[in-house]
């Protein structure tokens, strides 16, 4: 009966939809029906009358909203634990990674777990990490079996915290930790970080693009193993078969009396 629920939507823009300005977030499900089912007639609309173009989403913005709220909730109303529950159609953002790095460690620190479930082809890097840190619980389901998904959404996600550590949960093991560089927005091994500000780059710079701290020292160059040349000290020198005449020995400054 003290739960609460909030529903935000993320697609050009981030907006709340649930619940309605001046209402509370423990209305019943039937309302919660309605209001949803309405808004999301108004999205496929807005949706056909946008010309197809690179898809910047709005992620970021949608954690950090979401975090304030729960942040309210919590100061307000001493709630114990909390959940966000992203549904994700796309890849990833890689532009926002800044700003989706500090929402995912934000809800670490609020104790606020983030389950994730991919519904798209491509699997969304930054979404598997921030399931990771949170514990929460990342799911892709299989595009031929995206049929069994209100399936896995009442038996895994409905569940709480407490209870999930009595449920036998696959998780997935293999999760991709690498940092993404700041300068092409790409997935790192090996990076340079400024010691100033802790942005990564994938190559050597002079000046952070972040802070503007000026590195003095240049990176080392690969230096490549030099060949050792090998010397016989017991070869004699050989006297010129053509000639074999005595050269005279040169004269160190000796000049004649």
């Amino acid at each position: 009966q003290n739960n609460q629920v909030c529903v935000l939507s993320s697609d050009f823009t981030s907006k709340f939809i649930f619940p309605p300005p001046g209402t509370s977030g423990n209305t019943n499900g039937v309302i919660l029906r309605q209001v949803l089912l309405s808004e999301f007639s108004q999205l496929s609309k807005q949706y056909d009358n946008v010309p197809k173009s690179p898809y910047h989403g709005t992620l970021s913005a949608a954690l950090s909203m979401s975090l304030c709220y729960v942040n309210k909730i919590q100061r307000a109303t001493k709630l114990s634990q909390s959940r966000l529950l992203i549904l994700n159609v796309s890849a990833d953002d890689n532009p926002s990674y800044t700003s989706v790095m500090n929402s995912i460690f934000s809800a670490q620190k609020l104790k606020t777990v983030i389950d994730v479930v991919a519904l798209g082809s491509a699997r969304p890097i930054f979404l598997q990490q921030a399931s990771h840190i949170t514990n929460g619980i990342f799911y892709q389901p299989n595009i031929s079996h995206q049929h069994e998904l209100l399936q896995h959404l009442l038996t895994i996600f409905l569940a709480d915290n407490t209870t999930r550590d009595m449920l036998n949960i696959h998780q997935n093991s293999r999760v991709d930790l690498r940092a993404t560089c700041f300068c092409h927005k790409e997935p790192v091994d090996i990076g340079y970080v400024c010691c100033v500000c802790m942005s990564l780059f994938c190559q050597f710079i002079p000046i952070c693009t972040t802070c503007g701290t000026r590195f003095a020292v240049a990176p080392q160059k690969k230096i490549l193993p030099l060949q050792r040349k090998v010397q016989i000290a017991s070869q004699k020198p050989t006297s010129n078969p053509i000639s074999n005449v005595n050269q005279p020995l040169p004269s160190f400054g000796r000049g004649k009396k």
